[in-house]
């Protein structure tokens, strides 16, 4: 269809359904079983080592960028 042209037969819209029934609400009292597990959130134990080495890298590159940027001022 070109932009802006209106379609001439959508048809009718119908409900596609769930995969799976929804579950019944117990009634009164009952004990609800959970089954499962949850997610594992969090971070691993890596994390803490890698974010150092990242800031070893950063902290080297802005010494190496000062003493680069003072020798060339000195020199000119």
């Amino acid at each position: 269809m070109a932009a802006g042209s209106t379609p001439a037969d959508t048809g009718d819209a119908k409900p596609q359904g769930g995969a799976k029934p929804l579950p019944v609400k117990p009634v009164g009292n009952t004990q609800i079983d959970p089954q499962g597990r949850l997610a594992e959130t969090g971070s691993s134990s890596a994390l803490p080592a890698i974010a150092l080495a990242g800031g070893a890298a950063v902290a080297l590159g802005v010494g190496t960028m000062f003493v680069a940027r003072r020798r060339k001022s000195a020199t000119a």
